[in-house]
């Protein structure tokens, strides 16, 4: 495989159709964390337990909530008012979250199916990429959750786990818990964590072959998993080139980066950089597959 042509291809698809990096950016926020706009919520309540008054956070325009409108709350307590602020705080980060990751998916076959039309010489743009990936949205948000299966069993599998060896432990030891043990248990827990972290990885591998089997050759959930499978298998020697190359320009651009980015100002600046790596190298990959896969027409740059 002809690495440095398909790399090339790729800069010149994602730079000629800029609603790639689009798509990009919003693959990229899945990716990027962020905590703000609670900051302020301890400082509030206190100071209505105090003031009758409570002003709202900076973002929210610094307005003052007057005490009649937060009277009924007054019987609760402040401890009772402070859950109730977290408890709604925590539940907007989760909505927000999952409406990320769901854009980020869609997002994520968007691309693959712009670099896919773009790559076969039709013509396509945001709305027919987003429309595509639409069409498949069910499919890939389940591709997209098999990675996370594994995880899952291991935090339910730890808290029965321990369940388990605390309540046998205080029927045969009482309330202390021998030495002994704890070293086996340790050493099995340690051994199961990292086979299920294995799995994760290779999965979230497969994930991204399964992907473009969805949105290319519109397999469901599991035909899309042994399709992915089958071609990562059949070509693991290219894939693993092309991936440590991923990390090289990665790791390359995470040094130079790395500055700017603790520059608040900057970060719009990182993002759209982040978008645009993501287009790129998901690009890359639906070209090699489209090699691999025999999708590649004539009118294509042989990478062979």
């Amino acid at each position: 495989m002809n690495y440095s042509e398909i790399l090339r291809r790729s800069w010149n698809i994602v730079w000629e159709h800029k609603f790639l990096i689009l798509l990009g950016i919003i693959v990229a926020l899945s990716g990027s964390g962020g905590s703000g706009g609670a900051s302020g919520s301890g400082r509030s309540v206190s100071q209505w337990a105090q003031t009758g008054e409570m002003d709202l956070p900076d973002g929210w325009g610094g307005a003052i909530i007057p005490p009649d409108a937060i009277a009924p709350l007054r019987g609760f307590g402040l401890p009772a008012v402070s859950a109730l602020v977290l408890a709604a705080v925590a539940g907007l980060a989760v909505a927000v979250g999952v409406a990320i990751w769901v854009a980020s998916t869609l997002a994520r076959g968007a691309l693959i199916s712009g670099a896919n039309d773009i790559d076969a010489g039709r013509a396509t743009d945001l709305g027919a990429t987003v429309a595509a990936a639409w069409r498949r949205g069910w499919r890939l948000l389940g591709i997209a959750l098999v990675p996370a299966l594994p995880a899952l069993v291991l935090a339910i599998g730890g808290i029965v786990a321990a369940v388990l060896y605390l309540t046998v432990a205080e029927v045969t030891t009482g309330p202390r818990i021998p030495a002994g043990p704890n070293v086996i248990w340790i050493g099995l827990a340690i051994l199961v964590t990292l086979l299920i972290l294995a799995a994760v990885f290779v999965l979230e591998a497969v994930r991204e072959f399964a992907n473009r089997a969805c949105m290319l050759e519109e397999c469901g959930l599991v035909a899309a998993y042994k399709r992915g499978a089958r071609v990562l298998v059949d070509h693991i020697g290219p894939a693993i080139v092309l991936f440590l190359i991923q990390i090289g320009i990665s790791l390359g651009l995470l040094l130079v980066l790395l500055m700017p980015a603790l520059c608040c100002i900057l970060w719009p600046v990182l993002l759209v950089v982040q978008g645009t790596a993501s287009a790129f190298f998901s690009t890359a990959w639906t070209l090699a597959w489209r090699e691999w896969t025999g999708l590649a027409t004539d009118a294509a740059v042989s990478l062979e």
